[in-house]
């Protein structure tokens, strides 16, 4: 329930929306808490809050794309996902201090990757034009058949733990694909976007520190 790893084959490394790179995973994610240098008592509210706000996100989440067909849910979950988190941040707002929060934000941005290109509040901040948002298309469909092919080419078999090496190859490979797409993604952008883009990211988080495993375990 922390993301949508359900809907698409599992990643490592520049996430989208899976890997714990929601709100609920981010409150209570170690490296993200010492980041944002939470107070003990916040953990505690923090902690407390996710535990309750979990089962209510997953029931909302399961209700908005009941209807939707599996192969339609990837493109569309990511909507479904920002409106669902909306009132998460919200209620993040009352435990945490305004600083805090928006660096929350931003480490979350940074997870989303490629994805955070097609975000509707991102897209209106950096402006994008109606090419660039064609160009970005482009560049997440071939991604997207990228990262079928390389999933389908895993070995992993359903319904089994991945055998390690296994995980630990196929995490490398994708990771190498989102970074490389990534860039590809950021050469569409002027150089007062990028400017406007670093302003919202901030100081770079290890994205790698969200990683979650298929069967909800932190990767490596």
């Amino acid at each position: 329930a922390l993301g949508v790893s359900a809907a698409q084959p599992p990643r490592g490394g520049g996430f989208g929306f899976g890997g714990g790179t929601g709100p609920l995973g981010l409150s209570v994610n170690k490296d993200v808490l010492a980041d944002i240098k939470a107070t003990d008592e916040q953990k505690t509210k923090l902690a407390d809050w996710q535990k309750g706000a979990q089962p209510k996100f997953g029931e909302q989440l399961q209700e908005k794309t009941a209807d939707i067909p599996p192969e339609e849910r990837f493109q569309k979950m990511g909507p479904i996902m920002a409106e669902l988190n909306k009132g998460l941040w919200k209620e993040i707002e009352t435990v945490l201090k305004p600083e805090q929060v928006a660096r929350m934000r931003q480490i979350a941005l940074q997870a989303m990757g490629v994805r955070a290109f097609t975000d509707k509040d991102t897209v209106e901040k950096l402006k994008l034009t109606d090419d660039q948002k064609d160009n970005v298309k482009t560049i997440m469909e071939e991604m997207q058949s990228a990262q079928m092919e390389l999933f389908q080419n895993s070995g992993f078999t359903p319904g089994e733990a991945p055998d390690q090496e296994k995980m630990a190859a196929f995490q490398k490979k994708q990771t190498e694909l989102n970074t490389k797409t990534f860039a590809k993604a950021k050469e569409v952008l002027k150089d007062d976007q990028k400017k406007t883009w670093a302003e919202m990211t901030g100081k770079e988080f290890d994205v790698a520190k969200l990683r979650t495993a298929p069967g909800g375990r932190r990767g490596p």
